[in-house]
């Protein structure tokens, strides 16, 4: 290269990168155009219609890879911030492991006070996310806790059949993201010793499997979608996991709106009481997260119970609706400067 003259016209991208229990965050700090929307969840909209190449571009290869996640910060008028979150394939609605992050930052670069709560010593930030506000504790150790938005068991003991694999029984829950949870041990697979491949795979036969027959209810419509497949080793009270989400990334953290869903769906079925803890372990990290039933959300109000009907025309009422605390670690890993040449071929991204 004879010249590096072009690099003062163009776009530079800066990010914060992290990770939660071995979840990547690559945080859009500045460089971003403007999402335009009053709500994170309108915000989500506009960059998919009108910037979704820069998307491409942070997310896939060569600055990124096949299961990279990204998050964009923008304003908020409901909270210290808002997100929109990204990942190779789209945008999701949700992302535990990226709010807990997102916390961490808020609270260390002075976005929020430190030490803000009550207590005098853990600082609190709340964040927009496209499905809700979610309040975040993060303590003097920098360990986060979310409270979930409102979540609930969709549909329980449910059977569909799979291509290749049979009949396989699965429940649904909905935890900022919709996601059914799969006992492995009735598959075949061990989940310590397959490959992440092997774990890709079954995981999307059975999202596609659900997505052909499944209809999933929603008072925000953008959010019926069946976001990732949670494949668990345990019913106990500690979780060995991985989830399978969007168009067949793994997560390498035990997945926090996945944690949400799963307690929803535990606690609907009389497993799991409010205050009790469970841990979910990943399989690939080793890394754990925690989850407990917070709070009982009141639905009484004929509003709300269109959010939370469940999918079993058999039962009558609906599960119960709660929030979700989940609790996790989040550390730096660099920060970045992304750019691009205008004759690059490949600058808005590609996977292999």
């Amino acid at each position: 290269m004879s010249s590096l003259t072009w690099l003062k016209n163009s776009r530079v991208i800066k990010t914060i990168e992290m990770h939660t229990a071995g979840e990547p965050i690559r945080m859009v700090v500045s460089g971003y155009p403007e999402l335009l929307g009053d709500t994170a969840l309108e915000r989500r909209a506009y960059a998919l219609r009108h910037c979704d190449n820069l998307r491409t571009r942070l997310m896939q290869e060569p600055r990124g890879h096949k299961d990279m996640f990204g998050v964009i910060l923008v304003p908020s008028r409901v909270a210290s911030v808002g997100a929109v979150f990204c990942d190779t394939q789209g945008y999701a609605t949700m992302c535990g492991h990226v709010v807990m992050g997102l916390a961490r930052y808020a609270k260390d670069s002075g976005i929020v006070p430190t030490g803000n709560h009550s207590n005098g010593s853990d600082t609190v930030v709340t964040i927009e996310c496209p499905c809700g506000v979610v309040p975040v504790t993060v303590s003097p150790d920098n360990e986060s806790t979310f409270l979930s938005v409102p979540a609930y068991a969709f549909s329980m003991n449910q059977t569909i059949l799979v291509d290749s694999i049979g009949s396989v029984e699965y429940d649904i829950g909905f935890g900022g993201n919709f996601f059914a949870v799969v006992k492995s041990e009735k598959l075949n697979i061990n989940l310590n010793t397959a490959s992440c491949q092997e774990i890709c795979d079954l995981g999307m036969k059975i999202k596609r499997a659900l997505e052909r027959s499944v209809e999933l209810k929603h008072a925000v419509p953008s959010m019926e979608f069946l976001y990732g497949v949670v494949l668990t080793d345990s019913g106990g009270s500690n979780v060995r996991e991985v989830t399978v989400f969007a168009e067949g990334q793994l997560d390498r953290s035990p997945c926090g709106s996945g944690c949400t869903a799963q307690v929803a769906v535990r606690h609907a079925k009389g497993l799991l009481p409010v205050g009790e803890t469970e841990i979910f372990r990943s399989v690939k990290s080793d890394l754990e997260f925690t989850g407990r039933v917070a709070e009982i959300v009141d639905t009484s109000s004929p509003s709300d119970k269109c959010l939370y009907k469940q999918q079993q025309p058999e039962r009558e009422g609906f599960y119960p609706v709660i929030r979700v605390a989940v609790t996790g670690k989040s550390y730096y890993s660099g920060e970045a400067q992304f750019l691009v040449e205008e004759s690059d071929p490949k600058q808005n991204g590609f996977l292999i």
